[in-house]
């Protein structure tokens, strides 16, 4: 088994498998990954063996602290099916709390590859996340959109094949990102909807062939 138990009871490390996903490349996984999400709870870890896991809704992560691990960048992929494509913020997953108070969200060594038909992760009101080693394939809108969100690292990660854009920030602030890289992105690489302040991109990141690399700041 791979579900260890919380001081409190609760499960920290939960298997998608057990929790009935397949990770065939056929079947659909959502409810089934969802369900493993809401049972690993704050501060949990949510693990996807080897597989391509199919979804056809997006993934609500609420739990705080909640960290999403594959087994490697190429070795565990969420892949979104052919559904109703998604616009705006309904991305294949989105990490939300009311209120920015929600601390240590993880994603790391997996490919989220939004099929051509969805933005691929939203995150909104949220403090101190992580995205290492997460490859970003196929979306639309934007691979990843930060709004109000803030003290987030991007590391060691590709964007790549995306008819929009690449990172968005809307009002979010001391952000980082290294070691990552862009390639094919129609749009902005990186796109200031509402400035914030502190934002820092190392020489380490590379773009190519791609619309635009970075937008100039600007306010709302």
């Amino acid at each position: 088994c791979l579900c260890a138990q919380a001081a409190g009871g609760g499960p920290i490390y939960v298997d998608v498998r057990q929790y009935g996903a397949r990770g065939n490349g056929t079947t659909d996984d959502t409810a089934a990954i969802q369900a493993a999400i809401d049972a690993a709870t704050s501060g949990g870890t949510v693990y996807f063996p080897p597989g391509t896991y199919i979804i056809g809704s997006k993934l609500d992560v609420s739990g705080v602290g909640l960290r999403l691990l594959g087994a490697g960048m190429v070795a565990s992929q969420i892949k979104w099916k052919n559904a109703t494509p998604q616009t705006g913020t309904n991305s294949m997953i989105h990490i939300y709390r009311a209120t920015d108070n929600y601390t240590g969200w993880h994603i790391d060594k997996l490919t989220l590859n939004g099929n051509s038909q969805t933005p691929i992760l939203y995150v909104g009101n949220l403090k101190g996340g992580f995205i290492d080693n997460v490859w970003f394939y196929g979306g639309t809108t934007h691979a990843i959109r930060l709004d109000n969100s803030h003290y987030s690292s991007i590391s060691h990660s590709k964007v790549q094949q995306m008819t929009g854009d690449g990172l968005v920030l809307n009002g979010a602030s001391a952000n980082k990102m290294s070691f990552t890289s862009f390639h094919n992105v129609a749009g902005r690489c990186v796109l200031y909807v509402a400035a914030g302040n502190g934002d820092w991109y190392g020489p380490e990141n590379t773009f190519e062939t791609i619309g635009t690399a970075f937008e100039v700041p600007k306010l709302a």
